[in-house]
Parts: C-alpha cells; sequence; structure tokens
C-alpha cells in the first residue's frame, strides 16, 4: 500500500501551480509578440471627459466653444443632434461629444439610456448619407463618426 503524506501533496501542487504560471506568462509573451508583429495595438483608446472637454485619438474637442442658437420653438431629438453636428464640422465626434454637447447646452434626453437614442439619431443621419462612420468601435471603444458636408445641414 503506498502512504502519500499531505506534505507531498501540498509541495507537488504547488510545483504543477508554478509550472502553468510560467506557461501562461509565455503565453501571454508570444501574444504581445504577434499583436505587435501584425500591428495591432495592446491598448486602445478611451475617450476621456475633463473640463468639459473630450480627448479622443485625433484631438480634442472643446463642448465650451460650441454654440447654441436659441429658438423659440421646441426641436426634435434629431434637430438638435444636427445642430451640434454642424458644429463639429470637419472633426471627429462620438456619441459621447453629442451627449457632452447636448448636456452644455441644457436638452435634457428623456429616457432610460439617453446616449442609444443619440446614436440611434447619428445612425439615421449616416443613413441618409448625411455622417459618416470613420472609425467603427467594439466593445468599450466608441464608433467615430464626421459629417459629410456641413451644406446638406443648411437646406
Amino acid at each position: 500500500m503506498i502512504t502519500i503524506s499531505n506534505q507531498t501533496v501540498i509541495a507537488e501542487l504547488k510545483k504543477l501551480v508554478e509550472i502553468k504560471k510560467e506557461e501562461l506568462q509565455e503565453a501571454e509573451q508570444a501574444l504581445r509578440v504577434v499583436e505587435k508583429l501584425l500591428g495591432q495595438p495592446q491598448f486602445q483608446s478611451v475617450d476621456l471627459i475633463k473640463n468639459g472637454e473630450i480627448a479622443t485619438s485625433s484631438k480634442a474637442i472643446n463642448i465650451a466653444d460650441l454654440r447654441h442658437e436659441a429658438n423659440s420653438g421646441r426641436k426634435t431629438l434629431r434637430q438638435e443632434v444636427t445642430e451640434v453636428v454642424e458644429q463639429f464640422g470637419a472633426q471627429e465626434f462620438t456619441v459621447a461629444h453629442i451627449d457632452s454637447a447636448l448636456k452644455k447646452y441644457g436638452v435634457v434626453v428623456k429616457g432610460q439610456s439617453p446616449r442609444a437614442r443619440i446614436s440611434m439619431t447619428i445612425t439615421k443621419l449616416e443613413e441618409e448619407g448625411r455622417v459618416r462612420k470613420t472609425f467603427v468601435g467594439k466593445g468599450n471603444i466608441p464608433h467615430r463618426y464626421k459629417a459629410v458636408a456641413t451644406e446638406l445641414f443648411r437646406q
């Protein structure tokens, strides 16, 4: 009959854990090398909102520089978003940029998820050809858009 002490079992398990940790580190290193060779960034940039500015990978959009035309009539969300997109001009923007600008203007987007409603509005503008998607985001990396031509909005 074979008798194995508790200390031996624990020591063998610790050895096995160390071997697996080394294998994992080697696999992670190989992944980093392959990502570097393929040109994929290891870390994606995420928009940062600080002091009214939203910094993207290209440049910061200062929300304070945007102007809001006061109009006596009530506007739809689509009209408000179109106005903000027009002011961005040739700059890239995300849904977060639109959301921050609308908040600055005091526009309250009703509903449980305002950014989803803004996103749907931008998608409709994209389908009409007024806005084009310049970067397709994944996960927590947002899509980036650009107005096709500001003359289209002034019809």
